[in-house]
């Protein structure tokens, strides 16, 4: 039987891949903007149910960055991004757990947007505030693929299509602001 982080990495592995080539580079403004508004996005939709439920996984602390994503908005003089979220999808039962899956794995390429940023000169006090979180996290994205194996009783499809969903929202707001750009 596989782990379960495979089955979860090779059910949304084509939409990742998807939402990495609306981002390009991010060696422009533009592609870090259209990032940054994607990720507040997503993070004020899926982090609140995530944080709500993740008691539930023992180990397991969210990393919450919606906050700092909020004030990263503010600098790069972003409008509210509520006009751009597509409805939440409600995460019943295990497939907070997906969406989870999708937000604690944004910690693996934290450091290589973070790189991107720092030469678009920006950081940890202006515009990237988020992506200094997540690397300061960083312990966070193994400890909740160890809490995610040693769980009992996880409902696999339910984790599948909560990530599915998750990578979906992202994948949607991507779209619409690549074709508004």
């Amino acid at each position: 039987m596989p782990s379960r982080h495979l089955v979860l990495r090779s059910a949304t592995s084509a939409l990742h891949r998807q939402l990495d080539a609306c981002f390009g580079d991010l060696a422009t403004l533009g592609n870090y903007t259209r990032y940054v508004t994607t990720v507040a996005t997503l993070r004020s939709t899926i982090e609140p149910q995530v944080r709500a439920r993740s008691c539930e996984l023992a180990g397991y602390l969210p990393t919450c960055i919606a906050n700092a994503l909020c004030r990263d908005c503010l600098d790069l003089g972003l409008a509210d991004t509520s006009s751009l979220r597509p409805p939440s999808p409600v995460l019943r039962g295990d497939a907070w757990i997906g969406a989870a899956y999708v937000i604690e794995g944004s910690i693996v390429g934290a450091a290589m947007v973070e790189r991107s940023a720092r030469r678009l000169g920006l950081g940890p006090e202006h515009g990237a505030r988020h992506l200094q979180t997540l690397v300061e996290n960083r312990a966070n994205w193994p400890a909740f693929l160890s809490a995610l194996e040693r769980a009992s009783n996880i409902n696999m499809d339910e984790a599948v299509e909560g990530a599915i969903a998750s990578f979906s929202v992202a994948l949607s707001v991507a779209r619409d602001l690549a074709y508004v750009a």
